[in-house]
């Protein structure tokens, strides 16, 4: 549907994440749920890989509680939209650093060829506007991550949004791939 009909998903995706919203249900067994729904893939996974990354950084320092990574990330999520301070939320914190988003483009989506569409890693494909306006964003939220690839799919670059490999990243590669 995105390939054929870039147009009609565009004209419904603006409409959907108009009618975004945050809902609460309680149930009988004392506990509750917090949803959100129709968010923009973008922000979504930005606001997983914070998530995660806490969670994950809680379960290696050690969880006190014994919780599994679903338990630990629940706690975070609620800590977190509670106003807990997010150092203190879940109850380690993960290394300085921004989300990495991983968006997968084509070349000639970005240079508005064609509507070809985009891809997040683990949240699906995403229309070619919303690609461009990803790609061209500057990292306020997260560093964005991308793939160009060709029109068979296959990788041409991968790169980071204001980012250089060390020097020991280009000497492995240099002595991997003899280039």
């Amino acid at each position: 549907m995105l390939a054929i009909h870039p147009d009609k998903v565009r004209t419904r995706h603006t409409k959907t994440v108009a009618q975004r919203s945050v809902s609460h249900q309680e149930y009988a067994n004392g506990t509750a749920s917090l949803s959100g729904w129709y968010l923009a893939k973008d922000k979504a996974a930005a606001a997983w890989d914070h998530i995660d990354a806490i969670a994950r950084a809680t379960r290696t320092a050690g969880d006190e509680c014994g919780r599994g990574i679903d338990q630990i990330r629940a706690d975070v999520f609620a800590d977190l939209l509670a106003g807990v301070d997010p150092t203190k939320a879940g109850a380690a914190t993960p290394a300085a650093r921004k989300g990495v988003i991983h968006l997968s483009v084509g070349l000639t989506t970005l240079a508005c060829l064609d509507d070809e569409p985009a891809d997040i890693a683990g949240f699906g494909p995403i229309h070619a506007d919303l690609a461009r306006q990803i790609a061209t964003q500057l990292a306020t939220t997260a560093d964005w991550r991308y793939n160009l690839v060709d029109d068979n799919g296959d990788l041409v670059a991968e790169g980071r949004l204001r980012y250089r490999p060390t020097a020991a990243q280009t000497a492995f590669i240099r002595a991997r791939d003899r280039t």
